[in-house]
């Protein structure tokens, strides 16, 4: 039996990396867990970070319960270290940046270094500090799924990973194991919104693999069983997502229908999309309508308070447009504008248990001002820039299946993006998890172009010889 043979760097890191997680065991004992399973999956997998990248991604739904959570932490740090070992394996020529990739890394860097000089003007430098150790773990996993992610059957499978999480995620709350709110399905997630907004992004991509045919290496019965699954999770997807309740996610629906209909019609076979993205339609429409809560996607109450905290969102821009007011520090200086922005029916929301401004981009404005918002826009125009790029690459390079699964889970994204219009989304994993598959996407398509490149003048050189020789 051959052995794994570590070099020193990486029995220098696997070292400082299990110090670090000691020093965390003072604070935290769940952390030993967590070393146990890294330490278990790093020699199950042998240094190779897909297995855990896609459990990752299938448990990102379930952050509500206690093990999951748990297990998705530590998995969090496997995919983080194991990608930080391998870039060091890589040659130079293996290192280099597309402009679009280096734009889109760049952008997180500033947006990164705005977002931690904000603290030196927080009101609750705490809070913010706080917040910057959740934020920082997203960012590195960005920086490592966006660098390092080797072959496009990894970005697959973790597409895959996010489908099949929501479809238990979903199955977890219909089970009884969590209680509904007010009659609301929350899942695995702990709450009806945040369960909803990535929803429409993983049934278009189920709607993907049940309209589209499958990999050319597949067998019939497994493009069959693909197809069948994938229009069973359609189904099961568009039931919860009405069952949430969350009109934010409907809307995102909205965004996910229309860019699936745009890329669907313009790759192929666009009568058999149209038609089947039709039928998905009218199974939400269903589940809207016929849903213990449809009532409430069709009554004004104001969002239940959503939108007294946006208004208190506009006034602090209005005070602190340049710089806002700190990172996580919006429920902090909210309640002294209660008196300022109106009548609050909602006023406990914002005084007695201050809730986030319930969107990212208000959110940002608040607390990181104009700068930061400017760097945010830049970051997430990057990183779909980077999806969009990549689909034209592979169709350039003719590889069409490719191409439509870049194209599609770019629209996914943008839908998380615009279900961000209603939550704040500024630590969730799945939505940092998405943008970093942009550039992700970006990278493999420019490697198997330039692969491409050079292999097919050999090809060429060599059926010269031959003929040459005959």
């Amino acid at each position: 039996m051959s052995s794994v043979a570590y070099s020193p760097r990486i029995l220098v890191g696997m070292l400082l990396s299990a110090a670090a997680l000691a020093v965390g065991s003072v604070e935290a004992p769940q952390v030993i867990l967590g070393a146990i399973a890294i330490a278990a999956m790093a020699w199950a997998t042998k240094r190779s970070a897909e297995i855990p990248l896609v459990l990752f991604a299938g448990l990102l739904h379930l952050e509500a319960i206690a093990v999951t959570n748990l297990a998705g932490k530590a998995l969090m740090l496997v995919v983080v270290v194991l990608l930080v070992v391998r870039r060091w394996q890589l040659g130079p020529s293996q290192r280099r940046q597309s402009p679009a990739f280096a734009v889109s890394v760049a952008s997180v860097g500033v947006l990164s270094a705005w977002v931690i000089a904000s603290m030196s003007w927080a009101v609750d430098v705490e809070r913010s500090s706080a917040a910057l150790t959740i934020w920082l773990p997203s960012v590195l996993l960005f920086l490592a799924v966006a660098n390092l992610v080797p072959e496009i059957s990894w970005l697959r499978n973790v597409l895959a990973a996010l489908v099949a999480g929501a479809v238990v995620s979903i199955g977890v709350g219909l089970l009884g194991f969590s209680e509904p709110e007010q009659g609301r399905l929350v899942g695995g997630a702990g709450d009806p919104n945040f369960l909803a907004y990535s929803l429409p992004a993983a049934l278009v991509l189920a709607a993907l693999w049940t309209l589209k045919r499958t990999p050319d290496d597949a067998s019939a019965a497994k493009r069959t069983a693909i197809r069948i699954g994938a229009g069973g999770a359609v189904i099961f997807l568009t039931v919860g997502l009405g069952l949430t309740g969350s009109r934010g996610g409907l809307v995102a629906l909205a965004m996910a229908m229309l860019g699936g209909l745009l890329v669907a019609g313009s790759r192929s076979r666009s009568s058999q999309s149209f038609l089947g993205l039709c039928a998905i339609g009218a199974t939400v429409l269903a589940a809207v309508l016929f849903s213990p809560i449809g009532r409430r996607f069709f009554v004004s109450d104001g969002g239940t308070g959503r939108d007294e905290l946006w208004r208190v969102a506009i006034a602090i821009t209005n005070d602190h447009p340049i710089s806002g007011v700190g990172l996580d520090n919006y429920p902090v200086v909210a309640p002294e504008y209660t008196r300022s922005v109106g009548v609050l029916e909602q006023v406990d929301l914002i005084s007695l248990r201050p809730h986030q401004s319930h969107s990212i981009y208000l959110q940002v404005l608040a607390e990181l001002g104009a700068v930061g918002f400017i760097a945010l826009l830049g970051f997430l125009g990057s990183c779909l820039f980077c999806y969009r790029l990549a689909a034209a690459r592979f169709w350039r390079n003719d590889e069409p299946e490719n191409s439509l699964l870049a194209a599609t889970a770019g629209v996914a994204t943008l839908s998380v993006l615009v279900g961000a219009l209603f939550l704040p989304l500024l630590f969730e994993k799945r939505l940092w998890l998405l943008l970093a598959l942009g550039p992700a996407f970006e990278r493999c398509s420019r490697r198997r172009m330039t692969k491409r490149i050079v292999v097919e003048p050999l090809d060429e050189q060599r059926s010269s010889r031959q003929e040459q020789l005959l």
